[in-house]
């Protein structure tokens, strides 16, 4: 058994350990495009998403493209 076989046993049993871990955030991302009926992209739209059981809000506002993204949202 040598360095090799060591380095793949800890690996292996404890690393699915340790990277779970990091994935356990209470935050959330909400993207997203704004059109009219047509498809046309609508630029400078206000976009807000507010939390409804502590009525807190986050606002952005979309690209010209019409693309927003809110981030870091409990």
């Amino acid at each position: 058994m040598g360095r090799g076989f060591w380095f793949k046993a800890v690996c292996f049993f404890y690393l699915p350990v340790v990277f779970p871990a990091w994935a356990q955030l209470n935050r959330g991302t909400i993207t997203g495009m704004v059109t009219d009926p047509s498809g046309a992209a609508i630029a400078d739209a206000k976009i807000t998403a507010v939390h409804l059981d502590t009525n807190t809000s986050s606002s952005t506002t979309s690209t010209a493209n019409g693309n927003y993204t809110l981030s870091a949202l409990l």
